[in-house]
């Protein structure tokens, strides 16, 4: 459990909440496409994709709920069950060490170009996760999940949880340990590549 004053913690009265989040309507078209780099974001460049070919795990394949998830850089709400990829889904919130540690490789993943990344901010303070998002430089577009729909939809209890959706909309899970820009890399070539 997390000690009170760790974090940045929510904003006093008088503070403005950091809206880091891209816009979310470059993921909505019929087939996702990569946003432009974002020379502001992330923690610097990430290794190389690896030569490693080896399978990173089998994961079970799911297709995505039909359930509609506010952005948080405002527009439309985001329709999950029409994504469709290559497509990588992170769902991840403030209070969680793992997600913590991940989120900067998903962000370089973002920045690459080589595959659009949505984060779900998933029972989370929106306050919070901006601040949180400020502090680790993450700026991909992201929606908010306060109650968890997402996360229970498909049967998850834990975060972080990523999803790597394929351009039919079938989506293979990924719940493990968090993500290092190697591991990405990988599950990425296994179930994106050619998509």
């Amino acid at each position: 459990m997390l000690a009170a004053g760790c974090g940045p913690g929510a904003p006093g009265p008088d503070e403005k909440v950091p809206q880091p989040f891209a816009a979310c309507a470059p993921l909505t078209g019929s087939a996702a496409t990569p946003p432009a780099p974002s020379p502001a974001t992330g923690t610097g460049p990430g290794p190389a994709a690896s030569a490693d070919a080896r399978p990173v795990a089998r994961l079970r394949v799911v297709d995505l709920p039909e359930l509609s998830l506010p952005c948080l850089a405002g527009g439309d709400d985001v329709r999950v069950g029409e994504l469709r990829g290559p497509l990588v889904i992170n769902l991840w919130g403030s209070w969680c060490e793992p997600c913590r540690a991940e989120l900067p490789a998903l962000q370089r993943l973002a920045d690459s170009g080589r595959v659009p990344v949505l984060g779900v901010v998933t029972r989370d303070d929106r306050a919070a996760a901006a601040w949180l998002a400020d502090e680790l430089r993450i700026g991909m577009p992201a929606v908010y999940d306060r109650g968890g729909a997402l996360q229970a939809a498909l049967g998850e209890k834990l975060l972080p949880m990523t999803l790597l959706v394929g351009p039919d909309g079938r989506a293979a899970v990924y719940r493990d340990v968090a993500l290092t820009d190697e591991t990405l890399s990988r599950l990425v070539d296994q179930h994106l590549a050619g998509a």
